[in-house]
């Protein structure tokens, strides 16, 4: 069993349509727009599924944190994609600004008080959004980290490692000669001074530690597989 964590514009959406194929729709998807669905609500109800769902899934996929499932899968193989935190919070908000959604709360707090990405860099949840999704265990005990900036090499030492085959169109063999699936990307993209970029980077310093780590874990990942 993979539990695999999505954090929000890091490549989880690809990272899903890879899975989803390669294992034969057996990957379970775990996402709720409120996040209410992201801890445990009633371990009890999950324990007595325990069995079903080890039975019909490989992949547990979605934007949960990782205490939701640690007690449950305790032996599952826990698997999670890194962004830079300037980066991924710059993609985050032009999210939001390009969705334009009155019914979210972070999208009417940048409208009704004129904020910029420096300023919603201090959002908690935000700032943090890494560290929150995993903790309760070091970056450097996942079983795999990808990281967003090399994707594909991160996948394929995941492949190697797992023995995990491409079933997805963008496959190897394919004309796309194994190109990554382009899900979710938008073209459209606010200008960010470097002034900003600087006041996002200040704002998301615990993110950039685990960032700076993890890349650690990824790269010995890749070395392992011998595409280092």
């Amino acid at each position: 069993m993979f539990i695999s964590i999505h954090i929000p514009k890091t490549a989880g959406t690809t990272l899903a349509y890879i899975f989803d194929y390669g294992s034969g729709r057996r990957i379970m998807y775990d996402y709720k727009a409120d996040y209410s669905n992201a801890t445990m609500d009633d371990l009890d109800f999950w324990q007595r599924h325990r069995p079903f769902i080890e039975r019909q899934f490989d992949f547990i996929h979605g934007h949960f944190f990782y205490r939701k499932y640690a007690d449950l899968f305790p032996d599952a193989d826990y698997l999670v994609c890194l962004r830079h935190p300037v980066e991924r919070i710059i993609s985050q908000f032009n999210h939001l600004v390009s969705e334009a959604n009155p019914d979210n709360w972070e999208y009417r707090a940048i409208v009704e008080h004129g904020l910029d990405v420096g300023d919603y860099a201090g959002f908690d949840g935000v700032r943090d959004a890494q560290v929150r999704h995993l903790e309760g265990r070091a970056i450097e005990d996942y079983e795999f980290v990808f990281l967003s900036e090399t994707l594909r090499i991160s996948l394929s030492a995941f492949q190697q490692r797992y023995g995990f085959g491409r079933q997805d169109p963008y496959m190897p063999g394919t004309p796309a000669d194994g190109a990554l699936p382009t899900i979710n990307a938008r073209t459209e993209k606010l200008p960010v001074t470097q002034a900003q970029r600087e006041k996002v980077y200040a704002a998301a310093a615990e993110d950039v530690d685990l960032y700076q780590r993890g890349v650690e874990r990824a790269q010995a990942l890749i070395r392992e597989a011998g595409l280092g």
